[in-house]
């Protein structure tokens, strides 16, 4: 996706037998692209302006590569609708926002579900499913190498340090080349410097953590995969942790939540698009 000036979005299209659970728990439906790095401040401002930054006076990490953050849900959602109708401008298109916000633009944005994310076919938050079924990447470990019989491991420790290994049974490789944590920075970094998953995902497991569409409220996960639309608290699900996180908390299952109105310095997330047509077949994405 072209947002000019050199701003580009990549997504990869996750579709048919990856559809499967690695771990057996559910099968999706519907065939959906996810973006391969998280939203980078160039490309939040390209659409957004630098309303990221406002009311805040300390950074951690700044840079057009750099993760966007200090963005809270709802400004997350409010800037998926702002990309549907920036290529719907340009292509002609008629993709549905996903969502209805008020004071779009603004920090005081308040966004709700215009329907079932995994039904829109504009762009939306992933589901806490389309996003772990993406970042396992086919493998049934907590962090992909590609070697074993899991395709990858777990980490060796919780220390915040470069000597922490995953521990996959074969190459055991420095969690360091995988991952930003706590033991190899104090802020955020550029995205896709580090190594990508077995689909070609970026920055899977720290540098900040992702907002999902999910509420809190629902176990998880629920045996089709669906989209949890419980709101028990006000809080919705984060996933892959944090740059300031240790090596437990960056792992595929970590579940974070917080409310959908905060703001801070690890708060980030990346875009989807379901794959929709009028028979809700699988297809490929659309522009």
């Amino acid at each position: 996706v072209d947002l000019g000036g050199g701003i580009g979005m990549d997504f990869v299209e996750i579709s048919g037998s990856d559809l499967v659970d690695p771990l057996g728990r559910y099968t999706l439906d519907t065939a959906f692209s996810i973006m391969t790095t998280e939203v980078t401040q160039g490309m939040y401002e390209a659409l957004m302006g630098t309303i990221w930054q406002d009311g805040q006076s300390t950074f951690y990490g700044v840079g057009s590569d750099y993760p966007v953050y200090y963005v809270s849900w709802h400004m997350a959602a409010d800037f998926a609708n702002e990309l549907t109708d920036y290529l719907n401008t340009q292509n002609g298109t008629s993709l549905s926002n996903c969502y209805t916000c008020t004071d779009s633009g603004t920090t005081s944005a308040s966004c709700t579900e215009a329907m079932d994310p995994q039904s829109c076919d504009g762009y939306s938050l992933p589901t806490e499913s389309e996003w772990e079924i993406a970042v396992r990447s086919g493998t049934t470990s907590e962090f992909w190498t590609g070697y074993g019989s899991s395709l990858g491991g777990t980490y060796s420790s919780f220390a915040c340090n470069t000597s922490v290994v995953i521990q996959d049974g074969v190459h055991e490789p420095a969690l360091n080349n995988y991952a930003w944590f706590c033991g190899n920075t104090i802020s955020s970094q550029s995205v896709a410097q580090k190594e990508p998953n077995g689909f070609g995902m970026y920055d899977t497991h720290g540098n900040v953590s992702e907002w999902q569409s999910d509420w809190q409220g629902c176990s998880y996960p629920q045996s089709d995969g669906g989209y949890c639309s419980s709101n028990s608290n006000g809080s919705r699900r984060r996933r892959g942790g944090y740059w300031g996180y240790e090596p437990d908390l960056i792992n595929v299952s970590y579940r974070g939540s917080g409310p959908s109105t905060y703001r801070d310095q690890t708060l980030g997330f990346r875009i989807v698009k379901n794959v929709i047509t009028a028979q809700n077949l699988i297809g490929t994405l659309a522009g």
